[in-house]
């Protein structure tokens, strides 16, 4: 026998009273059938309620919800038995959030389909954001103005109706499908903006969605991929965004409404800096290669925090020099190095080293960068061998 579906008859209904119909152990805990149910089972895009049930012998989790040939199950980290009552509450500001979200969805794919003639070929509703796929290619400028025209329909409060119309009646709707459906249809119509077949729930009027935000548009096969939040999730990031924005702004003392010149001038400052930085480690470079004979077999130092970049550039300018040139700095209980030669193959050198010390790298043949699982003394004593 089907479950009796409370959901469809009144989407704001939090609570009921249902008689369990069987519970079965599973792998995450017990399944558990009822009579009726306010859960809404996860499907059509839309994730599945939480709450609890309560009965005579205590309180259980709903963790899960599923539907399966009509029948609901709900999965609980406790069992209840067969035949008892149990009074259900469901997590509301959940379920109304993935009511903003799915209502948003349909005004944006609506909007979207009206203006550009695209479809929605996918969607996903995630616990961070909704993402919408399309058919089509869509521009950035074409995503903002999809966006005010979603959220001009919210604030006009357009009306939301959720019904199953006769088949006579259905055969001459134009609404969206992302797929052919047989047997009776469940429409969903924000007036004047979306006509749409599906299971979810939504909101009675659009007004309570409050705002719809496009935060990200990606290229996704041959169209785009839209992630959107709506309502209380756009709420929750506006929030956070602002608290963000305050305290750049604390931070580089200036105003909030300039936070983005002030960290542009940080940027410039630091790259800056970085520039000088730059330039006096390779005066320093040259100062050490110069201490060097002209023509010495073998040349190396040891740095203390040196980035893999700096030991490459510092090896090049000692290579000018000495035949070998080597730079190594600590890296936890080895070292990484840079191996540089203009006369002979540096790999070879390389590779004797590595085996001698429990190291890796590569390069070409004037250059070889890597680590060694060793100490300075091991290293050194390797060195001498070499020279």
């Amino acid at each position: 026998m089907e479950t009796e579906k409370l959901f469809y008859t009144d989407a704001y209904q939090k609570a009921f009273e249902a008689k369990v119909v069987s519970c079965e152990k599973s792998s995450d805990g017990y399944a558990l059938e009822l009579n009726r149910t306010c859960f809404y089972p996860e499907g059509g895009g839309q994730p599945a309620d939480k709450g609890t049930l309560e009965a005579e012998t205590g309180k259980v989790q709903v963790l899960d919800v599923k539907e399966k040939d009509g029948r609901i199950l709900h999965l609980t980290d406790k069992p209840i038995e067969p035949d008892m009552l149990a009074k259900g509450e469901i997590s509301w500001p959940w379920r109304f959030q993935l009511m903003q979200s799915h209502s948003g969805e349909h005004i944006v794919s609506g909007v979207i389909k009206a203006l550009f003639k695209l479809d929605n070929v996918g969607f996903h509703m995630g616990t961070d954001f909704v993402t919408i796929d399309t058919s089509g290619p869509l521009t950035e400028e074409q995503a903002y103005r999809v966006e005010a025209e979603a959220n001009r329909a919210i604030w006009e409060n357009r009306k939301v109706i959720c019904r199953f119309p006769p088949e006579e009646e259905l055969r001459d709707m134009a609404y969206r499908a992302k797929k052919a459906i047989s047997g009776a249809v469940r429409i969903v119509e924000i007036t004047g903006a979306d006509l749409c077949a599906c299971c979810g729930l939504h909101v009675a009027n659009a007004g309570e969605i409050g705002i719809v935000k496009i935060v990200g548009l990606q290229k996704w096969k041959s169209g785009v991929r839209i992630s959107m939040l709506a309502g209380n999730m756009a709420y929750l990031d506006y929030a956070k965004k602002c608290k963000a924005v305050a305290e750049i702004g604390a931070f580089l003392s200036s105003k909030q409404d300039d936070a983005v010149g002030a960290v542009k001038r940080l940027m410039e400052q630091i790259s800056g800096l970085k520039e000088q930085i730059y330039q006096m480690n390779r005066r320093e470079d040259e100062r050490k290669a110069a201490s060097i004979p002209q023509g010495q077999k073998l040349a190396f130092f040891f740095e203390d925090n040196m980035a893999p970049d700096d030991l490459r550039l510092l090896s090049l300018a000692l290579a000018k020099r000495a035949v070998v040139a080597a730079a190594f700095s600590k890296a936890g209980e080895g070292h990484k190095y840079a191996l540089a030669s203009l006369s002979v193959d540096a790999r070879k050198i390389a590779a004797e080293m590595n085996a001698a010390l429990n190291g890796r790298g590569g390069g070409k043949s004037e250059l070889v960068q890597g680590s060694v699982a060793a100490d300075r003394e091991s290293i050194e004593k390797f060195l001498e061998k070499c020279n």
